[in-house]
């Protein structure tokens, strides 16, 4: 009994023992089977799912860059941004939690994750305000997202070939599970008929669980259609084979090549770069791959039909489950027309539109490295500095498109002059310079030379006219000594301006000491004392009579207004040693506006002096003629301050009219029409006085004091005077006569029969507060007595 017993016991325990078994083994399989399916379903979703929001994101920009917002916009603003955060939300899924389990076994996939983070972050401010993107900045947008595209198919299919190794794993773990279960059934069945009921049910469950297993299998296959489907060109070699030969390419690889895909397996990829063997970027791919590495770069690859195109390429190693190396995965992209376009903005970025040559910005960055070179190898170079003589007159005289035919046609010839290790750039305007690279002095000055002798034998042929220019050139030497770049700058802008005062047309070579530098240097400290003089209201008018010379009956008064400056221990700076600097570096236009707007303001605070005025005269230099803006500045103040134009007489020196022919032509046409009056300042200075005169509707002339002050002993002066007065008087122009210092002078004038005269012998220049109604008629009245 006691042994039947034990037997039961003994029966029992091992039935129990088997059922135990059993339990354990189903519950394994099932835990087994519930983790890898899902876990795999899981790391599949999270694979595809930044690819997805990126194609997404693509087509979202480039349905809203259809209409750039507009009515033919398939997307808005507010679409496109969802979609980039839907993208931003996706990337760390990658490496987070254990949805990422699978995905962080493969190589790389953190720093992927950083890379792709790094492209958004510099997309992010562009999305940000893709409502105020233009197409170019679109393009942009698309250029950056479609970098991102060959990471992310790099991921998923990496993450599907990760997915399959994983599937066989389980697959075999589950066959081994499954077997046991088998045994254990048997066991089961030969112990306990109970058992065999529960052996069905788990037997049934793990049918189920295989038929989850196939839909894996049934959703692993979908992934590789997704990298069919991908716009991106995916190749496999075979690393194990001495070649390494292509076993496996996309239908977009064959679109992308032109090549079918029987006419690639079996080939090392190196076809596809033509005779172009020699690039750079092969060496580096192919030492990152003769270490087992990732390769990543852009390569000028070729299609079929022999047409150039930029690859951009990833290669990445594949390793099996030994860690030995066996192909790699490739996946390219082609970005010919992004980088066709980044080449292109950066071409005019360095470059002139108009010339084609070097712009300033770049032109300054090879001063710089040439400068260092200086300072670093003692190594000799010069900066020639041009600027063209002549020019102005031709663009104003035969308009801006004329103009900018003459810089083309300029920039051509000395292109032909240059030497080929030397640099040509336009600065803007009608300056250029030419960076001379490892020579002494003396040659630069044979180079700058054959520059100038170019331009000056060059005739420009426009509208039947032929014009001749010339060029003046300022030659700077850099050495070891040279300080800086804009000390360079500075100099070469110094002896530009001394070749020009010197006659134009010539070459003027920086040296230290230089008599004509030191004053152009003393012209460029003005700039900043003439600055602020203007900004702190130390300027001050004056004003010298204009009197009748023959006609006492003239009653008005007639007077010029002349600036001066107050300097900061309040002495007064006459006009010609700081207007000189001003007209030189563009402050004149400024002066200028300052002078108008003042004295139109002290004529209408001053009504009785107003009044009393015949004729008020005010200065314009040459930059304020041609400045498009000032005629509408001096029409608005004439309005705003309300004083009849008919008082007002702006002088134009013979010079600056004949620089700014057109301009001074337009302005003294609309002015004039407002009742104002024009007086030509200088008249006789210039070399085509009578030639311009008939041009230009001018009221007055003012005979240069040059030969005025000579007239009693001097008869070539006199004749002189008096040929222009009579010319005058024959265009009915009224003449004034400048520099009168003596009685004997005004004399001799009257003899002549030159209407007005001013200077020193008359009245010097007063305070123009002290121009009162009550005593300046006499003063005016006693000196012309």
């Amino acid at each position: 009994m006691l042994r039947r017993n034990l037997q039961l016991v003994l029966v029992g325990t091992l039935v129990l023992l088997l059922a135990a078994s059993l339990v354990f083994s189903l519950s394994r399989l099932n835990s087994l089977e519930e983790v890898a399916t899902r876990d795999i379903k899981i790391s599949m979703w999270v694979a595809s799912q930044p690819l997805v929001e990126l194609l997404k994101l693509r087509n979202a920009v480039a349905g809203f860059q259809a209409g750039i917002g507009g009515e033919n916009a398939t997307y808005t603003a507010e679409e496109v941004q969802e979609r980039f955060e839907a993208l931003w939300s996706r990337i760390p899924l990658l490496t987070e939690g254990r949805q990422g389990q699978i995905l962080r076994e493969i190589a790389d996939v953190e720093a992927a994750s950083q890379s792709v983070f790094a492209v958004l972050e510099q997309i992010k401010p562009d999305i940000q305000s893709i409502d105020q993107a233009d197409a170019l900045r679109l393009g942009l947008i698309q250029a950056r997202l479609s970098f991102l595209e060959p990471m992310l198919n790099e991921l998923h299919l990496n993450a599907y070939l990760q997915s399959n190794a994983q599937h066989d794993l389980r697959s075999s773990e589950l066959q081994g599970i499954r077997t046991h279960i088998v045994l254990t059934l048997l066991g089961t069945i030969l112990s306990a008929a109970v058992l065999v009921v529960l052996l069905v049910r788990q037997w049934r469950r793990a049918t189920t669980l295989l038929e989850d297993a196939q839909r894996t299998a049934e959703e692993l296959h979908l992934s590789q259609r997704a990298v069919e489907a991908t716009s991106n060109g995916i190749l496999i070699t075979d690393h194990r084979q001495d070649d390494h030969p292509i076993v496996y390419c996309n239908p977009a690889f064959e679109r992308m090549t032109g090549y079918t895909r029987d006419q690639v397996l079996g080939r090392n990829p190196r076809f596809l770069q033509g005779a172009d063997n020699e690039q750079d970027e092969l060496g580096k791919m192919r030492a990152a791959m003769g270490a087992g590495g990732d390769y990543r770069g852009v390569l000028k690859n070729y299609r079929k039909d022999g047409t150039l195109f930029w690859n951009q390429l990833r290669m990445s190693p594949v390793f099996d489950d030994s860690g030995h190396l066996t192909h790699y995965v490739g996946i390219q992209t082609d970005i010919t027309e992004s980088y066709n376009l980044t080449q292109q903005l950066s071409y005019q970025a360095t470059h002139d539109s108009l010339t084609g040559l070097v712009n300033r910005a770049e032109f300054e960055r090879y001063l710089q490295r040439a400068l260092r070179r200086a300072h670093t190898d003692g190594s000799e170079h010069a900066l020639c500095y041009l600027d063209l003589d002549q020019f102005k007159i031709i663009n104003d005289s035969s308009g801006h498109i004329a103009g900018d035919e003459l810089l083309r046609q300029l920039a051509e010839v000395l292109k032909v002059k240059v030497r080929k290790s030397d640099l040509l750039a336009r600065l803007g305007g009608d300056e250029f310079a030419v960076l001379v690279g490892h020579c002494t002095l003396e040659d630069a000055e044979r180079v700058a030379e054959g520059l100038r002798k170019a331009i000056s034998e060059y005739r420009f042929q426009w509208d039947g006219k032929s014009f001749a220019v010339g060029v003046s050139v300022g030659l700077v030497p850099i050495t070891q000594l040279t300080v800086s770049m804009t000390e360079v700058l500075k100099a070469a802008d110094a002896a530009c301006y001394a070749a020009k005062d010197g006659g134009r047309n010539r070459i003027h070579i920086y040296r230290e000491g230089d008599a004509e530098l030191s004053k152009r240097y003393g012209e460029m400290r003005w700039v900043s004392r003439i600055n602020e003089a203007l900004e702190t209201e130390r300027y001050a008018l004056r004003y010298q009579p204009i009197v009748p010379v023959i006609d006492q009956n003239d009653s008005g008064w007639h007077y010029e207004l002349l600036l001066s400056m107050r300097d900061h221990d309040g002495a007064m700076v006459s006009p010609g040693a700081f207007l000189p600097a001003a007209e030189r570096y563009g402050l004149s236009v400024k002066i200028d506006r300052w002078v108008v707007a003042n004295a139109l303001l002290w004529l209408s605070t001053h009504p009785a002096e107003l009044a009393q005025t015949g004729l008020c005269s005010i200065n314009l230099s040459g930059p304020s003629i041609s400045d498009k803006n000032f005629l509408g500045f001096v029409i608005d103040q004439l309005e705003a301050k309300g004083v009849p134009a008919e008082k007002i007489c702006f002088e134009i020196t013979e010079t600056a009219a004949i620089t700014n022919l057109s301009s001074a032509s337009r302005l003294i046409s609309t002015l004039r029409g407002l009742g104002c009056s024009f007086a030509l300042d200088d008249f006789g200075s210039g070399v085509s006085s009578f030639a311009y005169l008939k041009n230009l509707a001018v009221d007055s002339i003012k005979i240069d004091g040059v030969f005025v002050k000579d007239i009693c002993s001097d008869p070539v002066s006199r004749a002189l005077v008096k040929a222009i007065n009579d010319m005058g008087h024959a265009m009915g122009k009224r003449t004034i006569a400048e520099a009168v210092e003596s009685q004997e002078v005004f004399e001799e004038l009257r003899r002549i029969g030159v209407d007005y005269a001013q200077g020193y012998g008359i009245t010097a220049p007063r305070p123009l507060s002290t121009l009162e109604a009550s005593s300046e008629t006499r003063t005016l009245k006693a000196k012309r007595a």
